[in-house]
């Protein structure tokens, strides 16, 4: 009878430890969830947040496409017009770029 009890601990505790590790090796794979994606280590660093983490992540989508749509201009010898450029400006200031 001991030996079950000491054996169902055993398996217990490697049972706790493989989940600890499953969790981990998931948030490894989730910046987000680890903590390590650019709200993190970038946008929370230069100050308090303003916007959410989705909103951020939202935001800085938008601003990428919209800097390769002024640099599609830049490609082609051309200024970007001025509301591109506004928008970049805008962007770029609420993702502290």
């Amino acid at each position: 009878m001991l030996e079950l009890l000491i054996f169902l601990l055993i398996i217990g505790q490697y049972i706790y430890i493989m989940a600890v590790e499953l969790r981990r090796m998931r948030d490894e794979k989730d910046p987000c969830k680890a903590e390590t994606c650019t709200y993190y280590t970038h946008y929370l660093r230069h100050g308090p947040p303003v916007l959410p983490h989705a909103a951020f992540h939202q935001a800085e989508k938008e601003c990428t496409e919209w800097q390769e749509r002024a640099l599609t201009c830049f490609k082609n010898n051309e200024s970007p017009p001025r509301f591109v450029t506004e928008m970049c400006e805008k962007l770029e200031k609420e993702v502290r770029a």
